[in-house]
């Protein structure tokens, strides 16, 4: 691989992490979407669309890696090399909506925000993991200790920690709006709310990658405050979905009271 005139040798290792990254990130977001899409009308052929789907999203995401690590490689600058993650995982943010779509027969902007909110869970499980491995050095030692297999372990270890993480999703976000509407016009706040967090979330991210790799206590502050910020995100969109719920059912029972007291007011005439 070419480098300012120079030849490097691939470093196998560290291209199946960027690999096993990637992998973990697909199934981990794939995982959580679902939460979100419970009780969505699925296309006919459902599972077979969807396990198609996510191959071509894992394939697509492998294919990024060796992307992300070419530049890593070929430019050594956290700046470029964190721009090229910002744009990689927003590529593959599109990819998995366009395979929603061919899974679900749901409106787009339902399936958006599914994918955005599933996004959240995932950056909170990341961000967990992320304080576990900067306090306690996790990766290094794994690798030290087992060598490759270390790797490979530690995406283990962040896949089940994922799966403790969306458990709690499901019963703390999820399941509280299983069925609600995600599209309508008042809807505009919310959107304009998850928008701004698929944007300004990987920007603070990448942020801290550049300003504190070598801090160990601003990341552990940064990663406490990602996660922190996902999570208020999420319960605030909930919040703001129920009171939307409340909000219609509350103009419907007062149109509903005021056709029976219109036609109270009509037999009271009539007699």
């Amino acid at each position: 691989m070419a480098c300012k005139g120079r030849y490097h040798a691939v470093n196998f290792e560290f291209l199946i992490y960027y690999i096993g990254g990637i992998i973990t990130y697909v199934v981990v977001v794939a995982g959580a979407t679902l939460l979100f899409l419970l009780k969505c009308r699925p296309r006919e052929g459902f599972i077979l669309r969807f396990v198609l789907s996510l191959i071509g999203v894992l394939v697509l995401g492998a294919a990024l890696s060796l992307l992300q690590y070419y530049v890593e490689v070929q430019f050594s600058n956290v700046i470029i090399t964190n721009i090229a993650v910002f744009v990689i995982y927003l590529i593959l943010f599109i990819v998995w909506v366009a395979a929603l779509t061919l899974c679900y027969e749901e409106p787009l902007i339902r399936l958006v925000v599914a994918a955005v909110l599933g996004g959240l869970c995932q950056n909170i499980a990341f961000s967990l993991y992320s304080i576990i491995n900067i306090a306690a050095d996790f990766d290094a030692m794994l690798y030290i200790s087992l060598g490759r297999w270390g790797y490979a372990i530690g995406q283990v270890l962040q896949a089940a920690l994922a799966a403790v993480v969306l458990t709690a999703a499901y019963f703390l976000f999820a399941k509280k709006i299983i069925g609600m509407s995600f599209t309508g016009r008042d809807d505009l706040s919310m959107y304009v709310t998850l928008g701004l967090s698929k944007v300004i979330l990987p920007i603070l991210n990448a942020l801290g990658n550049i300003f504190t790799s070598e801090d160990l206590a601003m990341r552990l502050f940064v990663r406490c405050t990602l996660m922190i910020c996902n999570a208020c995100i999420l319960v605030l969109y909930v919040k703001m979905l129920q009171i939307r719920l409340v909000t219609n059912e509350l103009e419907v029972m007062t149109k509903l009271n005021q056709s029976e007291h219109e036609h109270f007011l009509k037999l009271k005439t009539s007699y």
